[in-house]
């Protein structure tokens, strides 16, 4: 079978098959599972519980992987959910829970930023640094032009009960702001920082007493556990050579415009400078963008706090 040619391709595609499951039935054909299974990734895929939702393939006990439980009694999150082809997550031989994404196609020029700022900030020496947040990977694998890569699974920040006291929001302002500025260390602007593109070490389950109103209040979470913000989703990210002059450190339009992307397929908040036709600072857009996210996310919570103290 020929497979779509572009990343684009890729996320539109499904294979048409008796489950009719969405996004997920490219992963599941049975030549690339050998593929995997010969490159020693023996796992299994997540399956569907319905349109939009995966679970595990069994009920082994999740390999512990630095992902963490609050100290309310549950289990790890026993779905995911899965919303674009790009990416699909799997149970190794060892019962670890790790995603499969595919980053590059060999031939369409979308990937290959995404792929570069990998092999900088999230592989050999570099990925063991304190102050990288970039998610780690652990495997890379090439299939007929795919290039495939094994992060590990990480929970949404997006998806946590918000912050029980300012400590927790400054630990977070303190994580992503030093993730980003390692990134740009490394010469690697992100171009798309947005809340959903936060993770965090969370192995999912109870993130609030049983029968705790939580319309109403704040319980703790964040401190049950060492958490771990990560910084995800190169793919609009624009890589410089190190040995770069820093006044060629500039790129023009949105970031998906370097391999033909329009406006409305870009929907995050942009900086000015986007939207014009001269050469800016990526790294710049990037400060813009954060204090954007701390602005939208919790401006209005910190100025609560702050009447309090």
């Amino acid at each position: 079978m020929d497979f779509p040619r572009t990343l684009v391709e890729w996320r539109n595609n499904v294979v048409v098959t008796d489950d009719e499951v969405p996004y997920y039935d490219m992963w599941k054909l049975p030549f690339l599972i050998q593929f995997f299974h010969d490159h020693g990734l023996d796992f299994k895929l997540w399956i569907p519980v319905n349109d939009c939702e995966l679970s595990p393939p069994n009920n082994n006990p999740r390999l512990h992987d630095y992902t963490y439980l609050s100290d309310y009694p549950g289990p790890p999150t026993r779905f995911y959910g899965l919303e674009r082809a790009i990416h699909c997550p799997a149970r190794t031989c060892w019962n670890q829970d790790v995603i499969l994404r595919l980053i590059s196609i060999d031939g369409d020029i979308s990937g290959v930023e995404h792929h570069l700022a990998l092999k900088r900030l999230s592989t050999g020496e570099d990925s063991f640094r304190g102050r990288n947040h970039a998610l780690p990977v652990l495997q890379e694998l090439k299939y007929e032009g795919l290039t495939f890569v094994v992060f590990p699974m990480m929970w949404s920040a997006h998806r946590l009960w918000w912050f029980y006291d300012l400590g927790e929001i400054l630990d977070f302002v303190l994580q992503v702001t030093e993730g980003l500025n390692f990134c740009h260390e490394r010469l690697v602007a992100h171009l798309d920082i947005s809340y959903d593109n936060i993770l965090v070490n969370f192995a999912g389950g109870a993130q609030f007493p049983k029968d705790f109103r939580c319309w109403e209040q704040v319980a703790p979470l964040r401190s049950h556990f060492p958490v771990r913000y990560y910084i995800n989703d190169f793919e609009h990210a624009a890589v410089f050579s190190e040995d770069s002059e820093p006044s060629d450190r500039v790129i023009s339009g949105l970031p998906n415009a370097r391999w033909g992307g329009t406006k409305e397929k870009f929907l995050r908040r942009v900086p000015p400078e986007m939207e014009k036709t001269e050469p800016y600072c990526p790294f710049r857009a990037d400060v813009w963008s954060l204090g954007g996210l701390f602005q939208r996310y919790l401006g209005v919570h910190l100025l609560q706090f702050s009447k309090k103290v």
